[in-house]
């Protein structure tokens, strides 16, 4: 602290030697302390797109994690992790520093990131507001010399927002704080998120404003945010220490008892926002013509229900300048200053819930009344309103937190404000102001400029909102504006045109097609699996240290290795687990081998993309299908379930004759609409290797299993058949001795002697599916051929699978919510320690592997693949 102080007196030594006089200092100071307030910045949308893309992530990973616990532990690392992954994307979509405002072409130059907002709805920002950029800038004017920090810290820098904790106070009263003096004063909760405020909260006040009184004592404007009430106590103390208060906006709960001891104890306020406040009895406002005195200073007052206006005393509506109409039945208060302005001559501003502006078009309103405040709108909904009141010149769109306690649920977004025919009421209104919870963006700008208006600047508003304001641009300057604005360039991509140009590039092969394939072969295999796994101390450092390592270039190459060398996410540029994927990332990489040349394009289109899943909505999906340059084309594998429209999908196979290797479904209705259903995989089928129905579980149909099966098998080289247990047995034992001799893969139970009997009907089974968790215990196969078992992780599993040491491989999967903790019990008892000969072990899991599977001393993770 020393040096710091006598390095600040010699620059003030030094700067008394100024030749400029004081008083035109501290104006030019203060010029450029208001300037530091103005955002310019207009983002891209795909600046926007990429934080949704970061953000979607977050959100959908946080939502697979088991237990708040891990919700704790993991997902406090989700954000950075996708942010350090994304960082080459938000580098590329940013604006330049030459582009950006000056407050953050200087958050730039001191190494900082600008706090640019493209969501809004966290419930920290309804609580603590949006991060102020323009302050940082602001503080900068006071490190010039010791006089200016006075100056600063007591004139300028006085629109305060504080948690009243005692490392705040600490803070305050530390001699080289900017926080000296407050004219508006924001006390916020101590709990960041608002949902567990302490219920010592209103002692946190007491204790703050009683021990800070320098700070406290010029307050003209206050704002109380917050979950609880406020006692009677907590509110004599704050108009004892608070004698100056002339504007309140009281945001915490309130009932009838708090609004009288509010407007008896401050009695010298003119101004109240009660607009944001969550009243449990609506009957709680009835007191206020008892309340406010026909000598009350009030010249507003916003509730946040209705209330008759007319109920107050005739001389306190006479000095009323600001009044809120909430509600349909505001209609009558409307129309009665419709007809009678003298009752509220001084009226100049109104707040209205704008859903009923359409109903509402036929009011006129008082000529004093200027500007009018929207609390909600209706997208692409008619502004006549304002037509027929052309003495409106500013319409303001403010945003509203009715409940504190939960998530911010705006009701209004800048997309559907942008979106309204401002161009109808252009000749009458000149400002457009919009509180809104995102930064503009460019799209918004340009719909502003069609409609007239033209952007001015952001600021900072209390209310947790971007304060947007725009102005009417003046006939010269629209017209200019209108020849400058060319139409969006029409992109034609010229499919066939690039497609046999491209190809044609690549027609002088060096190596023959059938080397390129096996190569491509081999590629597309590579690239299902994932190798990305970071480890602890990896995690480590992100939980630590956080954001700050985007600065940190050792480790942001360290993460590029990692993630470089993995055949799945190299070419990737959006945010994903390490060590957790699903197909569409698998897909993105495969598909990537389609555009080498027109040949593999048919190799891939013929050979790969097997797989059909019909989805929810099916009316593209034919047209999509016959489309050449679809790569699904060619199918081995359907899956047909019962929310999906399979019907349409049939007719397209049954028209195609396409080579199904694999069916799995669970509709009962396809053997009830297609009597010929296995007749049509008889047609198609060339080679029927696996055939999955034992989720068909309605049993009054099973005698079309019965009748027909064994008969469309026969002679097929099936080799895994799954059947349902109540068929199983009839199923299994009337199939013919070709279909049992090329079996290599059946669903079976092991709690009973007769599921031995059946294994011992397939003599070339290598891989056994068991159904069931409750098996024989210590029971020993018959057959030393068995390899692979896929089962569930219980309890008697174990012992199964070290008495039966032919097993190689074990599959586990999961049904339970609970899939994470049977599978870290699992292998963190070491339950198959003892079982040497177990070498694999593959786990089917919907979550993504915690850190105590990843760091397991006797399984290492060798690679994650989808399933």
């Amino acid at each position: 602290m020393n040096n710091f102080e006598n390095t600040f007196n010699q620059v003030d030594d030094q700067s008394s030697k100024r030749t400029l006089p004081w008083l035109l200092i501290t104006k030019i100071i203060r010029y450029a302390y208001d300037f530091s307030s103005i955002c310019t910045c207009v983002n891209t949308n795909r600046l926007r797109g990429v934080y949704n893309e970061h953000n979607r992530f977050v959100w959908d990973t946080r939502s697979k994690l088991e237990n708040l616990e891990k919700i704790r532990d993991d997902g406090t690392c989700l954000r950075v992790t996708a942010h350090l992954q994304m960082e080459q994307r938000f580098k590329e979509e940013q604006l330049n520093r030459d582009d950006m405002c000056p407050i953050h072409q200087y958050i730039i130059d001191i190494k900082k990131r600008p706090s640019f907002n493209f969501v809004g709805d966290f419930p920290s920002n309804k609580y603590l507001g949006l991060v102020d950029d323009s302050n940082i800038r602001k503080l900068s004017l006071a490190l010039v010399s010791k006089s200016l920090f006075n100056f600063v810290s007591t004139r300028l820098f006085t629109k305060i927002k504080i948690m009243p904790t005692i490392e705040s106070q600490t803070h305050i009263q530390n001699p080289f704080c900017v926080i000296k003096r407050a004219t508006h004063l924001s006390l916020l909760p101590l709990n960041r998120y608002g949902g567990g405020a302490s219920i010592l909260d209103y002692q946190d006040i007491q204790r703050f404003i009683k021990d800070v009184p320098s700070l406290c004592c010029d307050v003209e404007e206050l704002i109380f945010k917050g979950q609880t009430f406020l006692d009677s106590e907590t509110l004599l103390i704050i108009t004892a220490n608070l004698p100056n208060i002339t504007c309140i906006h009281h945001h915490r709960k309130t009932d009838g008892t708090t609004i009288n001891e509010l407007f008896t104890n401050f009695t010298k306020v003119t101004s109240w926002d009660l607009s944001n406040v969550s009243i449990n009895n609506s009957k709680s406002l009835d007191q206020l013509p008892l309340l406010i005195k026909s000598d009350s200073p009030i010249r507003k007052i916003i509730l946040p229900n209705y209330y008759d206006w007319n109920l107050l005393d005739p001389a306190v509506k006479q000095n009323l300048e600001v009044l809120s109409f909430q509600e349909k039945k505001s209609y009558h208060l409307l129309l009665d200053l419709q007809d009678d302005h003298s009752s509220f001559p001084s009226l100049r501003h109104i707040i209205l819930d704008g859903y009923y502006l359409k109903e509402w078009i036929d009011l006129k309103l008082p000529t004093t009344v200027v500007k009018v405040t929207l609390l909600s709108c209706r997208k692409k909904k008619s502004l006549l309103f304002f037509k027929e009141n052309p003495q409106i010149k500013t319409i303001r769109f403010l945003n509203i937190f009715y409940q504190l306690d939960t998530f911010c649920n705006h009701s209004l977004q800048l997309d559907d404000i942008s979106c309204l025919p401002f161009n109808e009421i252009q000749s009458s209104v000149e400002n457009i102001i919009i509180h809104s919870p995102t930064s503009i963006l460019e799209s918004d700008v340009r719909q502003f400029q069609k409609n007239g208006y033209q952007f001015i600047g952001s600021t900072a508003a209390r209310n947790s909102n971007f304060k947007l304001q725009f102005k009417r641009m003046e006939d010269s300057e629209y017209e200019s504006l209108n020849q400058l604005i060319q139409p969006p360039c029409t992109f034609q991509v010229k499919n066939k045109k690039f497609y046999k140009d491209y190809c044609g590039s690549s027609s002088q092969n060096i190596l023959p097609n059938f080397i390129l394939f096996k190569i491509i072969g081999m590629v597309w295999n590579l690239r299902g699996s994932c190798t990305c796994c970071h480890n602890q101390s990896i995690k480590d450092r992100i939980k630590n240290d956080g954001i700050k390592l985007l600065d940190n270039q050792e480790f942001m190459k360290e993460l590029e290795n990692i993630k470089s060398n993995c055949a799945v996410h190299f070419s990737t540029k959006t945010a994903y687990h390490p060590g957790g994927f699903n197909s569409i990332h698998i897909n993105r990489s495969r598909f990537q081998l389609s555009l080498l040349s027109k040949a593999t394009f048919g190799f891939i289109q013929s050979n790969y993309f097997n797989t059909f899943i019909p989805p929810l909505e099916s009316a593209s999906m034919s047209v999509h299908l016959e489309n050449n340059y679809c790569l699904l084309n060619h199918f081995t594998s359907l899956e047909l379930f019962h929310d999906r429209p399979y019907e349409s999908s049939l007719d397209y196979f049954l028209g195609k004759s396409l080579t199904i290797t694999e069916i799995s479904f669970n509709v009962i209705d396809i053997l009830d609409k297609y009597s010929d259903t296995y007749n049509f995989y008889q047609k198609t089928a060339k080679s029927f290797i696996p055939l999955d129905i034992r989720y068909l579980e309605n049993r009054g149909a099973y005698h079309i299993i019965d009748h027909q099966l064994s008969e469309q098998l026969k002679g097929k080289p099936i080799e895994k058949l799954y059947i349902h247990e109540d068929q199983r047995k009839s199923v299994y034992e009337s199939l013919s001795d070709d279909t049992k001799m090329s079996m290599k893969s059946i669903l079976i139970n092991l709690n009973e002697d007769q599921d031995l009997v059946l294994l011992n009907l397939f003599p070339n089974v290598t891989q056994l599916h068991i159904d069931k968790s409750d098996i024989i215990q210590n029971i020993i196969l018959p057959s030393k051929r068995i390899k692979k078992v896929i089962g569930y992780a219980y309890q008697k599993i174990t012992s199964f699978l070290k008495i039966n040491q032919s097993i190689v491989t074990f599959k586990t999967l999961f049904k339970s919510f609970n899939e994470i903790g049977y599978l870290e019990s699992l292998v963190k008892d070491n339950d198959l320690v003892d079982a040497i000969h177990i070498r694999n072990l593959v786990f089917q899991i919907s979550s993504t592997p915690s850190k105590n599977l990843l760091s397991n001393p006797y399984f290492q993770l060798n690679k994650t693949i989808n399933s």
